[in-house]
């Protein structure tokens, strides 16, 4: 195996170097692998893929990385990152090639700074706000700093930081608080602006720096009417809203078909019971409706003929008047009233009636 003897790294870096292992032998290797170190909190592993075999008189180069956590103490001394990696087959009737590799790596005086904003925040176009973020200083001696904010685009009018940059120990933190000013005409989105720290203490130079680059916070530009509520959203919380009211309006439908369902055949809860309408499928059921004898089988079945006249008699309008000067009510027959005949019909033809029928 070939791996470096000793590495020196920053507090809070991230060191990647190459790791070469080789099979010499004349029979393939499975390979199983182990990473250890005495310091908790430190990232070690392959960033490559790990490798499960090896082939005979092959060779492999990985990609090894072993990360420092932010703040870790100064430690010239440093912590030993272990690696080992066992080769078994079945034809070596359990015995096991072992190769295993010890990295000493030293911890150097680090300076940087770290920004964190709890929450993005959002401004209308052609308005200003105040927000505030956390600055931590994540080297392993005290420092001050100093730093520029700028932006990406033109789209701030107005951009500052207020705050004490004053010493600050490891691990400490404090609050920054960023004025922006948008421009009116600025298009509603998303926004960047960037901010730089420069370490200032008698350990900071150029070849100690950790968090050097530029650390970017997001902006969301808002439509500058300023009413409504969508204007106090970011610009994906809309799209968003309207997705899950489509849904819930389309489940709401759903339910309510469910919940309501409708006859397959409606109508058919009027026929009455045992009529022929009802027997068969529902195609001969639909003739049968269709067809007059079917229609006249349901009557002559179902309604005697007596009652039906009896329902038209009832149904038609009755007016009591009083009877025509002159005219007498003529006597009524044996059998009584004909049939389909009122009073006030038989009042004023029922003479005729008799005359027809018992002359």
């Amino acid at each position: 195996m070939q791996a470096p003897e000793t590495l020196e790294l920053l507090a809070g870096e991230f060191a990647e170097f190459p790791l070469g292992i080789s099979n010499p032998g004349n029979v393939r290797l499975d390979l199983s692998w182990t990473f250890t170190g005495t310091a908790e909190g430190w990232a070690i592993g392959l960033q490559s893929i790990s490798p499960s075999f090896i082939e005979p008189n092959q060779d492999l180069t990985l990609v090894m990385g072993v990360g420092v956590p932010a703040g870790w103490p100064v430690d010239q001394t440093g912590e030993v990152v272990s690696i080992i990696v066992e080769g078994t087959n079945e034809l070596l009737e359990d015995q096991i090639e072992l190769q295993s590799a010890d990295i000493q790596v030293s911890v150097r005086e680090t300076c940087g700074f770290s920004l964190e904003a709890s929450e993005y925040p959002s401004v209308e176009a052609g308005d200003y706000a105040v927000f505030s973020a956390t600055v931590h200083n994540v080297g392993n001696i005290p420092s001050a700093f100093n730093m520029d904010v700028t932006q990406e685009s033109d789209v701030f009018s107005e951009l500052s930081a207020t705050g004490e940059p004053t010493e600050m120990a490891p691990g400490e933190s404090r609050t920054l608080d960023f004025t922006l000013g948008v421009d009116k005409e600025a298009t509603p989105g998303i926004e960047n602006f960037l901010v730089t720290f420069y370490p200032v203490g008698l350990s900071c130079d150029e070849t100690n720096l950790a968090l050097d680059e530029p650390q970017s916070v997001t902006v969301y530009v808002l439509p500058a009417t300023g009413s409504g509520i969508g204007n106090s959203l970011p610009p994906f919380v809309m799209p968003l809203v309207f997705i899950l009211l489509v849904f819930a309006a389309t489940a709401g439908i759903i339910s309510l078909r469910r919940s309501s369902p409708e006859s397959e055949n409606p109508g058919e809860d009027l026929i009455p019971e045992g009529s022929a309408l009802m027997q068969g499928e529902a195609s001969t059921r639909r003739m049968n409706a269709l067809s007059t004898e079917a229609a006249d089988e349901t009557l002559s079945t179902t309604v005697k003929r007596g009652d039906m006249e009896a329902a038209i008699r009832d149904s038609m309008p009755k007016l009591d008047l009083p009877p025509l000067p002159g005219k007498t009510t003529p006597p009524l027959p044996p059998s009584g009233l004909p049939d389909g005949w009122s009073m006030d019909q038989w009042r004023e033809y029922g003479s005729e009636w008799l005359k027809e029928n018992q002359g």
